[in-house]
């Protein structure tokens, strides 16, 4: 059972940042990572596979995909707003979605990780997650790239 299920309510739902914002796509992204590897009684163990709760992606031009540049592991209001941090963590670095930034939120407060850095924020309330230009300045400057620039959009870089 996800967290939040025993109250008949989807978990998601209050862990979604604000409403959505002009630029920023904000969608369940159902994408299945590999399941971490455990040691037990010695034996290492692959735990079953996750799943990213959301992906937030940036659309730099019109015509052009959006980018993803941050994920979000959202749980329970009911629980720290940190609870899924390292979760996401371990999705981010997965090569399917190489995202900078990791949040997690209970729907209430949100708390970031940011792997460029390799630093936790404090916990702050949700009202203050970072807007879709934010992300896509701190985007460009850890990949020194300008996703407007041509050879982006073209898919030349990274």
């Amino acid at each position: 059972m996800r967290d939040g299920a025993q109250r008949g309510r989807d978990p998601d739902e209050a862990a979604r940042p604000g409403a959505p914002r002009p630029g920023l796509e904000r969608r369940p992204d159902r994408q299945e990572t590999a399941g971490a590897i455990e040691l037990q009684g010695g034996r290492a163990r692959r735990r079953s596979r996750g799943r990213v709760d959301y992906v937030l992606r940036v659309k730099t031009a019109p015509d052009s995909q959006p980018v993803a540049v941050a994920l979000i592991e959202a749980k329970a209001e009911d629980l720290p707003a940190a609870h899924g941090l390292e979760q996401g963590k371990l999705y981010a670095v997965t090569r399917r979605l190489n995202v900078p930034f990791v949040f997690a939120s209970n729907g209430h407060r949100v708390v970031e990780f940011d792997r460029t850095a390799g630093i936790t924020g404090p916990t702050k309330p949700l009202a203050e997650f970072p807007t879709p230009d934010d992300l896509l300045r701190r985007y460009e400057e850890a990949f020194g790239v300008r996703l407007d620039d041509t050879a982006a959009s073209r898919g030349a870089l990274g």
